[in-house]
């Protein structure tokens, strides 16, 4: 996802690949067994994050180090503020997950999808719009609910946290590129 080509006309209303233009940059999962390619071309990678279901922090790490392997800038989404405590701040434990390094570490943002739609609406635009940005995050922590906030026409499915799992229910099962209305993607 995110490949850039070059097409030659064909016939009217045809064409076909000439050419595939080089990346800028490639996002990546591997392990002993397999490698994942995320998407490529990317001008940041989102992590979205929330309180329920709980934070993995192998999952920050790996993200971290994979955004900052292909040069990605990262931003952390952390969702369902509202559902913290007084003195909960996930901000500051997701902060001690990352290594010291100023010029590494990732921004971060507390919003409330659900709650709060237009101030996370706000929050979001002035962070991505323009922008090609990848949203990856666990199950239930509202990956689907922003995509459909910043592209309505999107009709992503969501779905509610398993109580009994406390954990979310897998409704996006595929990848796709949605344009942002004033420029832009999500991936």
């Amino acid at each position: 996802m995110g490949d850039r080509i070059r097409l030659e006309p064909s016939a009217p209303g045809q064409a076909w690949v000439a050419g595939i233009e080089p990346r800028r940059n490639l996002l990546y999962r591997s392990d002993e067994m397999r490698t994942k390619l995320f998407a490529a071309n990317l001008d940041r990678v989102v992590l979205v994050v929330a309180h329920s279901p709980p934070l993995s922090p192998e999952l920050v790490l790996r993200t971290w180090v994979a955004s900052r392997a292909a040069g990605i800038p990262l931003l952390l989404v952390i969702n369902k503020a509202d559902l913290l405590g007084p003195d909960e701040r996930l901000d500051l434990h997701v902060r001690h997950l990352i290594p010291e390094a100023a010029e590494t570490a990732p921004e971060i943002v507390q919003i409330s999808l659900k709650t709060n739609p237009e101030e996370a609406l706000a929050t979001l635009q002035g962070k991505l719009g323009g922008y090609t940005s990848l949203i990856l995050g666990q199950s239930g922590t509202g990956k689907s609910t922003l995509v459909n906030l910043m592209v309505p026409e999107a009709g992503i499915q969501t779905g509610e946290i398993s109580l009994a799992l406390n954990s979310g229910r897998h409704t996006t099962t595929h990848t796709r590129l949605h344009a942002l209305p004033g420029g832009g993607a999500l991936v």
